[in-house]
C-alpha cells in the first residue's frame, strides 16, 4: 500500500493525506473483516501521525484537504484513544474542543463534549469538569441553538447527559446555598440550574425533587409565587414520588406567607381555600388532612362561596364528627347545592339530613319540601337534557315519596305530560284521570281533556277519542272549536271502523256548520262517500242532491273546490242515471218500451249536461265521450231491439228499414259528439276519455279514423 510506504520514508502529513484517502476509497465497503482492521489499523497510524504534528489541527487539515467531513469522528476518536492511552488528558480533552469548534452541528458534538467532562475528570481536574458541564448545557441545552436544530432522535439521545448533568450542577450549587453565610446569589444560582432541569423530562418522576427543591429555592429567595407553583407541581404531579405530601404541604405554607405578605384579595383567599382542599382530597391519609380541611371550612362560611362550602360540608358530614355535627353539615351542604342548582346533590344531603331526626323535629317538615323540590328539580333538568324516561321516573318519585308537598301537583301534570310524549298512553291517561279528579278545580284540569283525546288516539282507542270529542263539541263555548272537534271526531270514528257513528257526526256537523261553505260541501261529499260504501245507494244519491243543490245556490260562497266536489257528484248522479239507462230493454211492444228507454237516456243526458256545466276538464271530455256513449247504445239497442213474431221476410226487411232510420240521427248525434271530444286534441287534452273517443270513432268510422287504430294494433301485434 502506498500509504504505507510514504509513512515509513517519515513523510508524515503526506501518508495521512493518503491514508485519508484509502479510508475514502473503502468508505462504501462493508461486511468485511478485513476492511474493518484495515479502517482500524488506519484509525490508530492517523492518531498517531497528527500526534507526532500539531495533533487534532493536522487530523482536521487532513479532513478539509480530503473534503470528507464524515471521517472525522472516528478519526477524533482514535486520537482521544491515544492520548488517554497516554494519559495526556488535557491533550485529549482538547481533541474533543477541536472537534466541537469544527463540527458545531454534528449529532457527536454532544459526545465528543461529555467525553471532554469524562477526560477531565479521569486526570484529576475537577473544576475544569466542571466547567465542561456548564459548557455542555450552554453549548447543548434546551434554549441553545443546537437544541433548537436537533432532530427528535438526536434530542433524546442528548437529554439523558443533559439531565444528569443539569442534576449535578443544580444539587451542588443548592448544597452551597445550604451552607451557613451563603449569600443570595448561591440561592439564584442553584435555582437556575433546577429551571432548566425540570424542563427535560417534564412529567417524568425524575423531575419531581427537581420542582422541589426549585421551590425551596425559590421560597428562599423570597419568590413566593414561583415557588408555590414548583411546590404543587411537585406535590400533585408526580404521584409515585415519595416525598409528593411534603411538598403539597410546602405549598400550602408558602400560601399562608405570601397572603400575610400582600393586602390579600378575596381571589387570593379563594386560590389559599383551592390549595387547602387540594391537599384534603389528595391526601386524606396524612395527619394534616383533617386540620386543613376544617381549615378551609372555615375560610368558606367566611367567604360564602356555595360550590365549595358543599364540598368541605359534605366532606365533613362523612367523617369522625357526632352526630348532630353531621345532621348540621349535611343540611348545609343540602342548601348550598340547592344554591348552586345541583338538585342531585341536594337530594341526597336532604335525604341524610332526614335519616338523622325524626318526624317530630323542626326541620322535618322543611326538609321534607326541600327534599320534593330537588327530586322535581332534577326532573326538570332531565326534561332540558332530552332525558325523558329519566324526568318522568324522578316525577313519578315525588308523587309517590312526597306526595303531601306543595310540589306534587305540578309533578304529577308534568309527569302526564311527560306520559304522553313518551308514548306511555295507559300512564298518561292515569295520570290525567287522577289529576282531574284530584284537583278538579285547577286552571291546568280543563287542558286534560284536549290530551286524553291525544292519548286515546295515540293508544289506537279511537272509538273513545271520538267519544270524548263529541262531549267535547256539545260543551264547547266557541263554535270554531266546537267544528273541529267535530271534524277530529269524525276521523276517529272512521280510523275505528265505526262509520255509522262517524255518519252521525257528519249529519250533526252539516246541520250545525254550514259555515265555512267549502268545508261543509266537504262534509256532504264525505257523507255520500260513506252511505255509497255501506250500500244505502238511495240515501247517497239524495245526498248527492242535495249536495249539488246547495252548491249550485251558493253564488259567491261557491269555490273551485265546492265546483269540483259538486261536478264529482252531478258525475255519480250520471253515472247512476247511465247504469238505470242501459237497464232498459227494448221489447215489443217496441213503442212502449222505448218511451221508457226515451225517458231513460233524457235522465241521463240532463245529468251529463249538469256536469259538463261545470265546465272542469277532467269530467268535461267524461261527460262529453259519455253522452256519445248514450246515443250510441241508443241507436245499438234499437237496431238490437225485439223483433214482433211472424212477419215475413219482406216485412222483416222494411222493419229494419224502420229501426234504421229511427237509430241514424241517434248515431250521427254520437259521431258528432265524439269528434267533439276528440278535437280536445288541438288544445293538447288526451285523456282516457278522449282516447276512447278516437276508439270509438275508429267502429263507427274506420274509413276516417281507423287508420291509426291500425298502427296501434300493429305495434301490439308486434309485443
Amino acid at each position: 500500500m502506498l500509504a504505507w510506504t510514504i509513512f515509513k520514508q517519515q513523510r508524515l502529513e503526506e501518508s495521512l493525506d493518503s491514508f485519508v484517502r484509502v479510508l475514502t476509497d473503502k468508505a462504501g465497503d462493508t461486511g468485511e473483516k478485513s476492511l474493518e482492521t484495515l479502517r482500524k489499523d488506519i484509525y490508530r497510524i492517523a492518531a498517531i501521525i497528527a500526534s507526532e504534528r500539531d495533533g487534532a489541527r493536522t487530523l482536521q487539515a487532513a479532513i478539509d484537504r480530503a473534503g470528507r467531513a464524515e471521517l472525522a469522528p472516528p478519526l477524533y476518536d482514535a486520537l482521544m484513544d491515544f492520548y488517554l492511552r497516554k494519559e495526556a488528558y488535557q491533550l485529549a480533552a482538547s481533541v474533543a474542543e477541536t472537534f466541537i469548534n469544527a463540527y458545531p452541528w454534528d449529532p457527536r458534538a454532544p459526545d465528543f463534549q461529555a467525553r471532554r467532562v469524562e477526560v477531565l475528570f479521569k486526570g484529576r481536574l475537577p473544576s475544569l469538569a466542571w466547567r465542561e458541564r456548564e459548557r455542555f448545557v450552554e453549548r447543548f441545552g434546551l434554549d441553545s441553538a443546537y437544541w433548537k436544530q436537533a432532530g427528535e432522535g438526536l434530542r433524546v439521545k442528548t437529554a439523558e447527559t443533559l439531565f444528569t448533568y443539569l442534576d449535578k450542577l443544580a444539587r451542588r450549587a443548592y448544597a452551597q446555598a445550604q451552607k451557613k453565610g451563603s449569600a443570595r446569589k448561591d440561592w439564584q444560582r442553584a435555582a437556575d440550574w433546577f429551571s432548566q432541569l425540570v424542563r427535560v423530562y417534564p412529567g417524568d418522576p425524575r423531575t419531581a425533587e427537581g420542582h422541589y427543591l426549585l421551590a425551596e429555592s425559590l421560597y428562599a429567595l423570597g419568590e413566593d409565587t414561583r415557588a408555590i407553583r414548583h411546590y404543587d407541581m411537585a406535590g400533585y404531579d408526580y404521584p409515585t414520588w415519595s416525598g409528593r405530601a411534603e411538598a403539597a404541604y410546602a405549598g400550602i405554607v408558602a400560601r399562608e406567607r405570601w397572603i400575610k405578605r400582600k393586602d390579600a384579595t378575596e381571589q387570593d383567599r379563594k386560590s389559599r381555600v383551592d390549595a387547602l382542599l387540594r391537599f384534603a382530597r389528595v391526601y386524606p391519609e396524612d395527619r394534616r388532612a383533617e386540620p386543613v380541611l376544617l381549615t378551609a371550612a372555615h375560610e368558606l362560611h367566611d367567604l360564602g362561596i356555595h360550590d365549595r362550602a358543599y364540598l368541605v360540608a359534605a366532606q365533613l358530614a362523612q367523617s369522625t364528627l357526632n352526630r348532630t355535627r353531621k345532621f348540621e353539615s349535611w343540611k348545609l351542604a343540602a342548601i348550598s347545592a340547592d344554591a348552586l342548582g345541583r338538585p342531585e346533590d341536594a337530594e341526597q344531603a336532604y335525604r341524610s339530613a332526614l335519616g338523622l331526626i325524626g318526624s317530630s323535629h323542626a326541620q322535618w317538615r322543611p326538609l321534607r319540601d326541600g327534599l320534593a323540590a330537588a327530586i322535581y328539580t332534577q326532573g326538570e333538568q332531565a326534561r332540558q337534557k332530552g332525558l325523558m324516561d329519566e324526568a318522568l321516573a324522578l316525577f313519578r318519585v315525588v308523587l309517590r315519596e312526597v306526595p303531601e308537598s306543595p310540589v306534587r301537583k305540578k309533578a304529577q301534570y308534568d309527569a302526564a305530560m311527560l306520559a304522553l310524549e313518551l308514548q306511555r298512553w295507559p300512564q298518561a291517561i292515569e295520570l290525567m284521570q287522577d289529576y282531574r279528579d284530584t284537583f278538579a278545580n285547577d286552571t291546568l284540569a280543563a287542558t286534560l281533556p284536549e290530551n286524553l283525546v291525544y292519548a286515546y288516539a295515540q293508544s289506537q282507542q279511537f272509538d273513545k277519542a271520538a267519544a270524548e270529542l263529541v262531549v267535547l263539541a256539545r260543551a264547547e263555548k266557541d263554535p270554531e272549536r266546537a267544528r273541529r272537534a267535530r271534524l277530529q271526531a269524525i276521523d276517529y270514528y272512521l280510523k275505528a271502523a265505526q262509520p255509522r257513528q262517524a255518519i252521525a257526526v257528519l249529519e250533526d256537523y252539516i246541520a250545525r256548520h254550514p259555515q265555512p261553505f267549502e268545508r261543509q260541501i266537504q262534509a256532504r261529499a264525505q257523507l255520500t262517500g260513506l252511505l255509497a260504501e255501506l250500500g244505502e245507494h238511495k240515501a247517497a244519491v239524495n245526498a248527492r242532491k242535495a249536495l249539488v243543490k246547495l252548491e249550485a245556490e251558493a253564488g259567491p260562497a261557491r269555490t273551485p273546490i265546492t265546483r269540483t266536489l259538486a261536478a264529482e257528484a252531478s258525475w255519480k248522479l250520471a253515472l247512476t242515471e247511465l247504469d238505470h239507462f242501459t237497464q232498459v230493454r227494448l221489447t215489443v211492444p217496441l213503442k212502449k218500451s222505448l218511451k221508457v228507454k226515451t225517458r231513460a237516456m233524457k235522465a241521463v243526458v240532463a245529468q251529463l249536461k249538469t256536469t259538463l256545466e261545470y265546465g272542469l276538464l277532467e269530467y268535461t271530455t267524461a261527460a262529453t265521450h259519455t253522452l256519445g256513449r248514450v246515443y250510441r247504445i241508443m241507436a245499438a239497442d234499437i237496431m238490437g231491439s225485439e223483433r214482433p213474431a211472424n212477419l215475413s221476410e219482406l216485412e222483416l226487411e222494411q222493419y229494419n228499414l224502420l229501426l234504421e232510420d229511427q237509430a241514424f240521427p241517434f248515431e250521427e248525434q254520437a259521431i258528432s259528439l265524439f269528434e267533439a271530444n276528440a278535437r280536445r286534441t288541438v288544445d293538447g287534452v288526451y285523456d282516457a276519455w278522449v282516447k276512447a273517443s278516437f276508439a270509438a270513432l275508429a267502429e263507427m268510422v274506420p274509413g276516417r279514423y281507423n287508420k291509426q287504430e291500425q298502427s296501434v294494433e300493429v305495434v301490439h301485434a308486434l309485443y
